[in-house]
């Protein structure tokens, strides 16, 4: 196994404003390219600015070949060997290409002024090794963005560096610059020099690093072998595409319960029958207004029912075995998003107040800190502000609010999710949130009773349905 070079435990960064890490680790061994991409504002240029010099965090030590290092400017961290390399890369028109090679390393400029041959020879020996497509006495005005890249890397390895940060490297290479960037990366690597590459493009990454790490909410949410990953992985922990679920992600249905012959025994509308599949919604048409409500009575509990539940190869009544599995249901009535949430807990309350137990651990101990920063990651990808956490639901807007109630549901998936009405008396962006909902948990395997009284609503978004 490869020596570890670089190793980054527990950063955190406490700017005034913007974005901040939260208890980053991260490790980087010789020889190797480590990719790191992230959205907008997920942390990974304040990571960057950290392992450049540019930021001192607050807290956290960062390991240069086992031994703890610290540094407070760019310089002291160019004297450790972290060099920086951006995609300006700093290449001086008015000097050739051996001058901006040779400048920064340790010729002074008396000795780049005298020893013009042996500068020029030993540059036109790197670009041969590397396969820099320039000579040595080409104008620096005349290198492509690719050149420029290029000796701007080899001369921080002239100048002993050990660990290389780029900062959106290939931008502006059009697509055969970018094929050989990766080939001249995967040389370095080869040859024993340590890469992270920070870029916004998923693609980049996938074509540079050996090992990938998303950020998202100044915390790395996600890293993997790059042969391990896809594209559609890596944007799926990005951000949660609205209603789009991956073939190879959809869990294969199956049956989760078979509901015979219920009804409720102070309404008047027939005893139906449906089977419900996990990942697949089934629909019930309830024709009047009389309909409203009969499917949230008999699976919240406020109403007496009658009929066979049989789940497994077993049997109950309907009543017993909603009693049983009672941690599994979520009932979403009329108006829901009024009501579904307590007023005298905070956001991060709220959202776990449902499922506490299944993050407790032995001793019946929770690791707060571990919970709340999975609970801030969780409102990050959901598109939740973190910050409102810790508010209370009066004070939240009515957005938030709306998210708020959703994010209950989404934060420990159950096995039935009952919907009756739905859409009674909500807007358009309450209705896209809540498909938004629904596609999320039915691509964990959650099985989906929905009741409405519109048709086109039922066959728009359930496999089957049946009418009362």
């Amino acid at each position: 196994m490869k020596q570890e070079i670089l190793y980054l435990e527990q950063i955190v960064t406490a700017q005034p404003s913007g974005q901040n890490l939260e208890y980053v680790s991260l490790s980087l061994r010789a020889g190797e390219i480590l990719g790191v991409t992230g959205i907008s504002e997920s942390g990974a240029s304040v990571l960057a600015d950290v392992l450049c010099g540019k930021l001192c965090p607050a807290s956290g030590t960062i390991y240069l070949d086992g031994v703890p290092v610290s540094y407070r400017s760019e310089n002291e961290a160019r004297k450790l060997g972290i060099y920086e390399i951006t995609h300006q890369a700093s290449v001086v028109n008015g000097m050739t290409a051996a001058e901006n090679l040779a400048v920064l390393r340790r010729f002074s400029w008396k000795n780049l002024l005298l020893r013009r041959k042996n500068i020029a020879e030993m540059s036109k020996q790197v670009f041969e090794h590397y396969g820099i497509g320039c000579e040595p006495h080409a104008c620096g005005s005349s290198l492509t963005n690719e050149q420029r890249l290029e000796i701007s890397i080899c001369r921080a390895l002239l100048c002993g560096a050990k660990v290389l940060v780029c900062r959106e490297a290939g931008e502006g290479l059009d697509r055969d610059e970018l094929i050989r960037f990766a080939a001249f990366l995967h040389q370095l690597r080869d040859e024993g020099v340590s890469v992270i590459v920070f870029n916004s493009s998923v693609f980049k990454v996938l074509q540079y690093a050996d090992r990938i790490a998303v950020m998202r909410s100044g915390m790395i949410c996600w890293e993997r072998l790059r042969k391990d990953m896809t594209a559609y992985g890596i944007h799926q922990r990005l951000r949660i595409s609205s209603m789009v679920v991956s073939p190879k992600e959809r869990t294969v249905p199956r049956l989760y319960l078979s509901l015979q012959e219920i009804s409720l025994i102070d309404n008047d509308i027939a005893p139906f029958s449906v089977d419900l599949y996990t990942g697949r919604a089934s629909g019930v048409l309830c024709c009047g207004l009389n309909g409203r409500g009969i499917i949230y009575r008999m699976f919240s509990g406020q109403g007496q029912t009658e009929g066979i539940a049989m789940q497994d190869g077993r049997m109950y009544h309907l009543a017993d075995w909603r009693q049983r599995h009672a941690g599994e249901i979520c009932c979403m009535g009329p108006r829901f998003w009024e009501k579904d949430v307590f007023e005298n807990l905070t956001a991060a309350e709220n959202i776990v107040f449902r499922s506490m137990n299944r993050f407790r651990e032995r001793g019946d101990v929770i690791n707060r800190r571990m919970l709340r920063l999975a609970l801030r990651d969780f409102a990050a990808e959901m598109g939740f502000d973190p910050e409102g956490l810790d508010v209370y639901p009066r004070h939240l807007s009515n957005r938030m609010r709306n998210q708020l109630v959703l994010l209950r549901v989404m934060f420990a998936p159950v096995g039935l999710l009952v919907l009756d009405y739905p859409f009674y008396t909500i807007d358009e962006q309450i209705k896209a949130e809540l498909l938004h909902c629904i596609a999320v948990l039915r691509a964990r395997g959650t099985a989906v009773l929905w009741s409405s009284n519109d048709r086109s609503v039922l066959q728009d978004n359930c496999e089957s349905v049946t009418v009362l």
